[in-house]
Order: structure tokens, then sequence, then C-alpha cells
């Protein structure tokens, strides 16, 4: 998994570099973020949260379905930053990034005993989970429909996933009792993705667009899959400054064999409001 897919960025690079995507203009559309070559967003993100993760001890015996909500008690209501990046390469040929963080924190009193690799955590206990997840999207579209209203095109990407989450308690290896217990996972991943994306704009003021990613890769000792979607609507207040809204959601799912720190899985799901300002050119 933690491989770069080499051939799929040898081939995002040559159709980038294809004569088709040379620098020119004008581009098509009514719209700023349809005809400027390179528009820039940031924005708040406010998600909710829901998921699980379990870790097996590796010395046999099955890990608990620990609840992100439930039982971690991480805060849904935690602003997150976004930001995103369009490059125009030609009319029909494009660039984008996205960049977004999802980083909690929270101490819970579980309600029930819990088992986290080789740590046996009791009713009762104080339970201090941290969790962090990285998402940085690169993605090269073609439009395969591009006039002054509409467009609709697809493409091939990478996705770069960062998770980090560790928990800490009062715990038990057997019957011995440890005071600051701790167990973690930190693992990331470039995998490859494809997608698809279309927007319209009513004037040269409104425009509505959506876009999805999905992959799924089973590399090594690992399994993953993710689902990636937007929806938004902007609207253009200046010649180069706009504000939108957006509904972001996101599906991930990934499990490892670890034979040292015993098998995991987690799945995670994210969906909530983006408010954001762009910025084109």
């Amino acid at each position: 998994m933690k491989q770069v897919t080499t051939t799929l960025v040898v081939f995002v690079m040559g159709l980038a570099l294809l004569p088709g995507a040379a620098f020119s203009g004008p581009f098509n559309g009514m719209h700023p973020l349809q005809s400027d070559r390179l528009s820039i967003g940031i924005g708040a993100y406010w998600p909710d949260i829901s998921g699980y993760y379990e870790i097996d001890d590796p010395d046999g015996g099955d890990g608990s379905n620990v609840d992100l909500d439930d039982d971690a008690g991480l805060d849904d209501n935690e602003v997150q930053a976004a930001a995103s990046l369009t490059w125009r390469l030609s009319n029909n040929t494009r660039i984008q990034g996205e960049y977004f963080d999802v980083d909690l924190s929270a101490k819970n009193t579980i309600s029930r005993d819990l088992n986290i690799g080789d740590l046996e955590f009791e009713a009762g206990a104080s339970l201090k989970t941290d969790y962090d997840m990285d998402i940085a999207r690169a993605f090269f579209g073609y439009s395969f429909v591009k006039n002054d209203t509409m467009e609709l095109g697809a493409g091939v990407g990478l996705h770069y996933i960062s998770l980090d989450f560790s928990v800490k308690g009062k715990a038990y290896i057997g019957d011995t009792p440890l005071l600051e217990a701790e167990r973690s996972i930190d693992e990331w991943a470039i995998v490859p993705n494809v997608g698809g994306y279309a927007n319209y704009a009513f004037s040269p003021k409104w425009l509505v667009g959506a876009r999805v990613d999905w992959m799924s890769a089973d590399v090594d000792d690992y399994d993953g899959t993710l689902w990636n979607a937007e929806a938004h609507v902007q609207y253009q207040m200046f010649d180069h400054f706009g504000v939108g809204l957006a509904y972001r959601y996101l599906d991930f799912e990934l499990a490892a064999n670890d034979r040292k720190s015993g098998d995991w899985r987690t799945e995670v799901e994210y969906g909530g409001p983006v408010l954001f300002f762009t910025a084109n050119f």
C-alpha cells in the first residue's frame, strides 16, 4: 500500500504534456470558473463523522469494534480546513488539486469493556482518542463536453491518504494493570483513482457542479476502498472573487494484515457542508 503507482504517475504526466494540453485559449464558458485558467479555493468544513476501528491481538483473538462516536466520543462539530485548485491546460484538459484534514481528539468514559490489540480497557475507564486523517488529491481530467454553459468530463488521478490515530488510558494485559497504556496506528498510502465531474452555469454569476472519485486497491498486506464526492454551488461576487457552499462526502475503508502489532481494520464516513471562497485568474 505504501507504493506510488509509478505507471499511473507517468501516464498522468504524459497526458499533461500532450500537444492538445498546451497552453492555449480562450476557453469556453460564460462563468469565470469555466473560462479562467486558474482558480483557487479555500474553505471551512464541518464534517459529521461516523465509523469504527478494530485492532486484533497479535497473539490471537479479535479486537473490539470501537465506535468513533459512542466509544471514542469524537466531536463532529469541529471546523476543519479545506483547499482546492483547478488549473486549465487547454479548453478540454485540467489538473485539479485538493487537500483537507480531519483532526479530532476526545476523552471519553467508556461504558463497556474494549479489547484493543493486546490491551483490555474496562468499562468505566477514561479513554483518550486522537484521530487525524489527511487527504490530498491530484487529478487529470478531460472534458468530453465543453461549451458556454456546460462541462462534463472524466479522468484519473492519485489520492494521498495519511491515517494517524491513538488511544490511551488505564488498561490490562492479562492481569497486569497499566496506568497509561497506548495503542496506535500510523499509516499512509498513495493510491490511484478514477472520477468524473460536471458543472453548469446558469449565468456569469451562478454555477452548480458535482464530482465523484472512486478507488479500490489490494496491495501487499493492505486492502482498501474510497469514495470521495462533492456537490456545490458558487456565486461570482466580483470579476476575480466568489463564494460558494458545498456538501462533501467521503467513505474510506482500509484493512491491514500486521503480524507484529495485530491485524486491524477501519471504516470512516464523513459528510458535511463546506463554506468556501474562490479566486480566479
